[in-house]
């Protein structure tokens, strides 16, 4: 699952509700294990052969991108969902998915933009946007170094969390690798108030998109993406470390 060549950053916009109740469903999940009709692939983007998702195992696959950049033969590779992952508003939410990046790269590479979240990575790091009604999104910008690896680092499968709630407009940045445990990043709180995360007005002409940016651009991810996850409630560390260990053993977690 991944992006283009240089430095990159992660911008990624969602939504969550922030009730402790029952136990979390995401409202979006796809482990790329086997085509199915919730994602159309196109311009190069595929399923990869056994044994290429993140726990290496032959049951396991992952979302390949290799973006070719001629001029001869321009593409952009984009997974396009047939459904909306989370159409309505939400008051918070939680991302996880892992990522592998060829080469770091300078260039935005977008791992997953989707209704009113949009996630980047550039050589300034990890962006992650969050879509508003007045039409002005939320930014936060972690930066490049994360607890434990550059969140631009190459060649490496890297677990990403992220949290963000409206009523404290506070976004929780967790990362972890196949062999580390999650570890806690930063919380980055805003100091002006936010409304729930909106998703954009032209869902119809801007479909869901995984490697790629919605609607317009081309800023295709250069690499892989596996297990990716939209939860519409803020998790906590402990819920996010039994995805993560899951996810290595390519199992499903029991979010508890």
């Amino acid at each position: 699952m991944k992006i283009r060549i240089g430095v990159p950053i992660l911008l990624f916009t969602c939504t969550v509700i922030g009730h402790s109740a029952p136990d979390p469903v995401p409202v979006f999940e796809e482990s790329f294990n086997q085509a199915n009709e919730r994602i159309r692939y196109v311009n190069g983007a595929t399923i990869g052969t056994p044994g290429t998702g993140l726990s290496g195992k032959l049951s396991d696959r992952a979302y390949i991108s290799v973006p070719k950049t001629t001029e001869q033969d321009p593409q952009s590779p984009a997974g396009y969902a047939t459904t909306v992952f989370a159409p309505e508003p939400m008051e918070a939410f939680t991302v996880t998915f892992w990522y592998l990046l060829e080469e770091q790269t300078p260039e935005l590479q977008v791992p997953l933009s989707f209704a009113s979240c949009t996630i980047l990575l550039h050589r300034h790091g990890f962006e992650v946007r969050v879509g508003q009604p007045s039409g002005k999104d939320v930014q936060f910008v972690p930066g490049v170094k994360g607890p434990i690896l550059d969140w631009t680092t190459a060649g490496r499968w890297i677990f990403a969390a992220i949290t963000w709630e409206r009523a404290t407009n506070t976004m929780i940045f967790n990362q972890g690798t196949n062999d580390q445990v999650v570890t806690f990043m930063r919380d980055m709180k805003k100091p002006s108030a936010a409304e729930p995360a909106t998703p954009r007005k032209n869902l119809d002409r801007a479909p869901e998109v995984i490697g790629n940016m919605h609607a317009r651009g081309d800023r295709p991810i250069a690499g892989r993406l596996d297990n990716i996850r939209i939860f519409n409630r803020a998790l906590n560390q402990h819920e996010i470390e039994g995805i993560r260990r899951a996810d290595t053993e390519n199992r499903a977690p029991e979010i508890r």
